[in-house]
Order: structure tokens, then C-alpha cells, then sequence
């Protein structure tokens, strides 16, 4: 996922025998790099996007408080708006209008060990995570319930930190990388009763967003072995600049069986969305030799690429009693059929998450209080996984003169990777917040 074409670009020097060749030999190394960039941009480009945007696109980062308190637990126990994005079937159960809206705010902790050196970097963002209405119609039987709105289900802030001396490059080595961006679906849906126990539901999610990456790094010879012409460095600087958007659409279908009356359950479909991604990338180098001579490079490149993603299957079950209740849900999707630019991608597998929750309410006091798990297996093979993606969660709801809901949810997360000399831990920590009004 890290930059390594300075690696490419040293090899591309041509080697020569007199010092007076020096100005000769670097406009051949520079068209040599511009020829490399022209091959890596226009047949495998995106090499960043297949890097960055396809793992995070491998990914849900949840919608709505109460649901992310649970776990992610409510294919069968949605009943508000964020029901439009877990099970549009569950939309069935909101009895009464409602406006809703909601942010989320993620901590994003990496650490890392580079030959045997360690680092670590944070950064925090917030972020609208929901704003809808849902509109139940009146009917003489059952139910019928329209929804509209937007919710982030796609998030791509993250950071990434290493520093440490490459004894296989002879190179000390520092980079910083930072992405932001996500996408948000915005969504028509609605739901209906179609006999006493059971409920079919259908979203059209209009997918849009924006991804911006940013790569700084630097190598130097601080053991003072790169001293020969032509590849006497001193110190290399790398900087990548990435800004895409995205466009999409895809179809969500669900249904919510009664069972009985404590037991619940729902299954959704999700269509293969593809993605259209267009923008640009700017890479700029500048080499910096033993004499103080310096070399720069800069390239820009457009593009304009296509991700699709699989199908995606949920099957979700609920047990509750006046004053209690569980979830648990069941997510399936073979991530190694995402093709790029309609070509098969390598390096994906298929993953099966697991979400449960609980909910108890005090009824004295109006207040639910939350707390689930979920397991959410990486998508992308490349690092080795040594420790899958697992979430703990808390939450808690409050019910306001009536006609208000406010809930609250805190979700921690930790996932372990590595490669060659590197292994990375990354942890987040978010904080969700909805608000709920209902008439």
C-alpha cells in the first residue's frame, strides 16, 4: 500500500565512468522515470487505487448509534431510519414520522515496527454519519413505510506511520501517510407488510464520495554507503498527492420474519455496485546528491477507473422480552470476484462477519443500555493478517419528553498485519451520535 517506486528509480540510472557524464546520465535517469510512471499509471494505475480504495470498499463502517451499540447486530431489530441501510424490510416497524440525523467522530491509531524500530501516529476526524425521514402511511391492515435520506457506510480516514534503517536497501527510511474521504449513500427506500408475519423492503443507494491520499517520505544514506557515481545519494524526498471521486448505484433488498412473538428474523441481498472513480495523482521526487547537487521529478496523471464490488448476503436473528433483547447477525461476501477495470483482482478472499448485541431497558428511567461484538474478517490478503479485524461496543439510549430519542455508542477496534521487516497495528475508536425526532 506504501510507495516504493524510489526502489524502481535507482535502478534506472545509468551507470557511467566519468564524472563529467553526470548531466548526460541524469536526463537519461529522468526520461528513464517518466517512461516507468507513463508504464505503472497507464496499465496498472492505480496500483494505488487497487491499494487503498479496494480495502477500504471491503469495509461498512456502520450507520445509526443505537445499531453500532449492538455491534452492527440489526438486520432483525432496526426501527428507525438507519433501518435503510441494514434491512429495508425492517422500515415496516416504524410506526411514526420520523426526522433523524446523526455524526460520528473516528480516532485512528496506527503503530508500527520497522526493523526492529518503533512508530506511531493518530489522527481523529468527524464526520456526518446519517440524516433522514421516514414516512409511515396510514393503512386499514399492516404496513406501509417510506424512507429517504444519506448515510456514510463507506469510510476511508486512516493513517499510517514508519521509520526505521532498511539494512536490505542500506536506507534510512521515514514515511507518513494519511487518507480521508468516504462515501455516502444516498438512499429511497420503503417497506410493506405483505401478510401478518412478514415484511419485504427494497433501497436504491446512490452512491457519492471522495478519497484523498497523501504520501511524504524521505531515505538517507546516513551510514554513508550510496558514495559511487552515479548513485552517490545523499537524501531522496518523495511526496504523492491523490484526490479521486466516486459514483455509484446499487440496490439493497431485504425481508423481516416473525417468527413468533419474541423471535425475529431478516435477510438482505445487496446488489455489485461499480464504482466510478476519476482524478488525479501527482507524484514528485527530488534526489539529493553527496556534492549537494539536486534532482527533481514531478509527474501528473488522470485517470478514470472502474471498481466493482460483489454481492453481498445477511441473515440476522432477534429474541426479546419486554425488557430485553439479543441480535445477532450473519454478513457473506466473496471479495476475490471486485474486479478493476473489468480484470479479476488478486490478493482477495471471501469473508463471513459476525455481529451480536444486547439491549436492556429501565424502563423507570426511559435509558436502554447497549453493548456487542462483532468480527469482521479483512478482505485483502496482502499484508499477512496476523490478527483479524474484532470490535467491542457500548451504547446507550434515552428517551426525551416522548417524541425524542437520543443514543449513544462508542466502538473500539483493533487489527494486526505484516510484511517483509514491517508489522502494523492498527486500532480505531468512534463515537457515534443520533438524534431522533418522531411526530
Amino acid at each position: 500500500m506504501k510507495n516504493n517506486n524510489w526502489v524502481q528509480m535507482r535502478g534506472l540510472r545509468p551507470e557511467s565512468s566519468t564524472r563529467d557524464s553526470r548531466q548526460v546520465a541524469r536526463c537519461l535517469s529522468m526520461l528513464g522515470v517518466l517512461m516507468v510512471l507513463l508504464v505503472v499509471f497507464l496499465g496498472l494505475v492505480g496500483r494505488p487505487a487497487l491499494a487503498d480504495e479496494s480495502i477500504l470498499l471491503s469495509g461498512h463502517f456502520g450507520v445509526g448509534a443505537r445499531a453500532m451499540g449492538m455491534g452492527g447486530a440489526a438486520i432483525a431489530v432496526s426501527d428507525d431510519f438507519s433501518a435503510l441501510y441494514w434491512n429495508p424490510a425492517a422500515l415496516a416497524q416504524v410506526r411514526r414520522i420520523e426526522i433523524s440525523g446523526g455524526l460520528s467522530h473516528q480516532r485512528y491509531t496506527c503503530r508500527t515496527t520497522y526493523y526492529g524500530n518503533d512508530a506511531k501516529d493518530r489522527e481523529s476526524n468527524t464526520r456526518l454519519n446519517a440524516i433522514g425521514m421516514v414516512f409511515p402511511v396510514p393503512t386499514y391492515r399492516g404496513s406501509l413505510v417510506f424512507a429517504l435520506g444519506a448515510g456514510r457506510d463507506r469510510n476511508f480516514d486512516a493513517i499510517f506511520v514508519q521509520r526505521g534503517y532498511s539494512t536490505k536497501d542500506n536506507w534510512w527510511q521515514e514515511g507518513r501517510e494519511i487518507q480521508s474521504g468516504g462515501l455516502l449513500a444516498w438512499s429511497v427506500g420503503g417497506a410493506v407488510d405483505v401478510s401478518p408475519t412478514l415484511s419485504l423492503g427494497a433501497a436504491i443507494n446512490l452512491w457519492d464520495g471522495d478519497y484523498n491520499y497523501d504520501w511524504d517520505a524521505f531515505f538517507a544514506d546516513t551510514r554513508d554507503i550510496w558514495t559511487e557515481w552515479p548513485n552517490d545519494y545523499d537524501t531522496t524526498y518523495i511526496h504523492d498527492v491523490k484526490s479521486a471521486d466516486f459514483d455509484g448505484v446499487g440496490i439493497k433488498l431485504g425481508g423481516l420474519l416473525r417468527l413468533s412473538r419474541f423471535v425475529k428474523a431478516g435477510m438482505t441481498i445487496s446488489s455489485p455496485v461499480t464504482y466510478d472513480i476519476s482524478g488525479e495523482l501527482v507524484m514528485m521526487i527530488r534526489d539529493v546528491f553527496d556534492d549537494g547537487d539536486e534532482d527533481q521529478y514531478r509527474e501528473t496523471v488522470y485517470f478514470q477507473n472502474e471498481i466493482s464490488t460483489p454481492w453481498e448476503f445477511g441473515f440476522g436473528m432477534a429474541w426479546s422480552v419486554p425488557t430485553f433483547l439479543m441480535a445477532a447477525d450473519l454478513r457473506y461476501a466473496d471479495w476475490s470476484q471486485m474486479k478493476f477495470n473489468d480484470q479479476p483482482l488478486e490478493d482477495y478472499q471471501e469473508t463471513l462477519s459476525l455481529s451480536v448485541g444486547g439491549e436492556y431497558i429501565l424502563p423507570q428511567v426511559g435509558t436502554k443500555i447497549r453493548a456487542g461484538y462483532s468480527s469482521e474478517p479483512i478482505a485483502y490478503t496482502v499484508p499477512e493478517i496476523v490478527e483479524d479485524r474484532e470490535q467491542y461496543t457500548l451504547g446507550v439510549g434515552f428517551l426525551v419528553g416522548q417524541v425524542m430519542t437520543l443514543d449513544l455508542a462508542w466502538v473500539h477496534g483493533t487489527w494486526r498485519t505484516s510484511q517483509s521487516s514491517l508489522t502494523e497495528k492498527d486500532e480505531v475508536d468512534r463515537v457515534f451520535l443520533s438524534v431522533a425526532y418522531r411526530f
